[in-house]
């Protein structure tokens, strides 16, 4: 969960883990961090202005061709819900990032 949050939210992943940039591992394998987020961090980062969500996480064009990759089942969403539809539509844009501006 730590990881995903990382990735899912920048600003977590660059104020308590260090992307290492290693291509030929997954991406769940790519962070370090000596600190865990507790969730009075993680709740005090979302009153950041402009913060930026990404919904859904995507492998870039050269995860997808790993083998680590290429070796998952894939299944078919076959459950129609329009709430989860308006993320996947926006997730289908060049900009996948939901940025968020609370009031």
């Amino acid at each position: 969960m730590q990881i995903w949050a990382y990735e899912a939210i920048p600003f977590i992943g660059r104020r308590y883990g260090e992307n290492l940039q290693e291509a030929d591992l997954p991406r769940i394998c790519r962070w370090n961090s000596s600190e865990m987020p507790n969730s009075k961090d993680i709740g005090a980062s979302m009153d950041e202005p402009n913060i930026v969500v990404h919904c859904t996480l995507k492998p870039t064009l050269e995860e997808t061709s790993k083998a680590y990759w290429t070796k998952i089942h894939r299944f078919e969403d076959k459950v129609e819900d329009p709430t989860v539809d308006i993320f996947v539509a926006k997730e289908n844009v060049a900009d996948s990032s939901i940025h968020v501006d609370f009031p």
